[in-house]
């Protein structure tokens, strides 16, 4: 004898199922031909700092296999946080993220396991969409940047600096994703997000100088910011913003049941406190065993000092520091408030 709840719960079981196989393939994944390899291309590499490996490469400079890995590691620990509809996942069978997702120009930052090429941190720095020479954020009519998308054109615009510079030499930093099968103290979990940091702040001033000059996107406050703020680059974290991401997406979990910011940070702010401040946490990456972890909590309790340059002079306005809140708001009524706000736009 069936029910009509027997088919859902059938469902139900068969997606837990299949998202626990893809998080699970994803932690066998072993990846040492990236960690150990020779790469000519890297714009950062370190071949093995207390048992971790840290490289950065453009997308052309990794091979499509490894991409594929990638991939499925990206998809597996967003699934493990729940920021990503496993249900939809699963009735399109998605083993990862399409490749067509990736543009000549990211760059994908990576630490593992020297040892064994286990991924243990991972982000990317994503170029954005194409658009003519001599576009900003200021044009109406450009394609937008995926934060974007979800909080709306011109979250940017009030800011200092940001909206004038070119459009081709701003980025999104996005998919910082750490290897959720590791303890939360675990060392070498510990290592990886501060090595993929130090990855990403070093390239800005290092080989990136000259291509980018502005990070975007979006974060939770309570993880992603402080990952950033740990290495006292400035950040502008914008709280006025509804943000809104149909049903339809694979995304839409991460924004209906999370709080999450658009942010921006200047490469210009990257000056002589943080590059003094990147050289402190290199010492301390230095330092083996516990006494390496003891020096990165220490510098941990250093608080962030340093104000942004994209911020106004008179601090933000408060409609763009304005709290709105996200959390058991509905994207229905998420859908309400934004077409209101546009028909009130319309007023002269």
């Amino acid at each position: 004898m069936t029910t009509e709840n027997q088919p859902s719960a059938d469902t139900d079981a068969k997606v837990q199922e299949f998202v626990q196989r893809l998080i699970e393939d994803a932690a066998r994944q072993r990846l040492p031909e990236l960690f150990g390899g020779d790469h000519p291309n890297a714009l950062y590499r370190v071949v093995n700092r207390n048992g971790v490996s840290v490289v950065a490469l453009r997308t052309p400079d990794i091979a499509e296999e490894h991409l594929v890995k990638l991939m499925k590691y990206r998809l597996a620990q967003y699934l493990a946080v729940n920021f990503i509809d496993g249900r939809m996942v699963y009735e399109a069978g998605m083993e990862y993220e399409p490749l067509s997702n990736l543009s000549k120009d990211d760059v994908h930052y990576l630490a593992g396991s020297a040892e064994t090429g286990e991924v243990l941190c991972y982000a990317a720095l994503k170029a954005g969409p194409d658009a003519p020479p001599g576009t900003t954020l200021r044009q109406s009519d450009r394609p937008l940047f995926p934060a974007e998308k979800i909080h709306g054109w011109g979250i940017f615009n009030r800011l200092r600096v940001l909206p004038d510079l070119p459009f081709g030499k701003l980025r999104e930093l996005g998919r910082f994703v750490k290897n959720q099968r590791l303890h939360t103290f675990d060392e070498l979990g510990v290592r990886g997000p501060v090595e993929v940091g130090m990855a990403l702040f070093r390239t800005m001033v290092g080989p990136l100088r000259l291509e980018v000059e502005a990070l975007v996107g979006d974060l939770e406050e309570g993880v992603a910011k402080q990952n950033l703020e740990f290495f006292h680059t400035p950040l502008i974290v914008i709280h006025g913003t509804v943000p809104y991401e149909a049903e339809a997406s694979y995304f839409f979990p991460r924004y209906q049941f999370c709080t999450v910011y658009p942010f921006a940070a200047l490469a210009a702010d990257i000056t002589g406190p943080v590059i003094a401040r990147l050289d402190a946490i290199d010492a301390a990456l230095e330092q083996p065993g516990k006494k390496g972890l003891l020096a990165l909590f220490a510098l941990k309790r250093q608080a962030v000092s340093s104000r942004s340059s994209l911020e106004p002079p008179g601090g933000l306005s408060a409609l763009v520091d304005a709290v709105v809140p996200q959390e058991g708001v509905a994207m229905h009524a998420r859908r309400q408030m934004l077409d209101a706000a546009d028909r009130l736009r319309t007023i002269n």
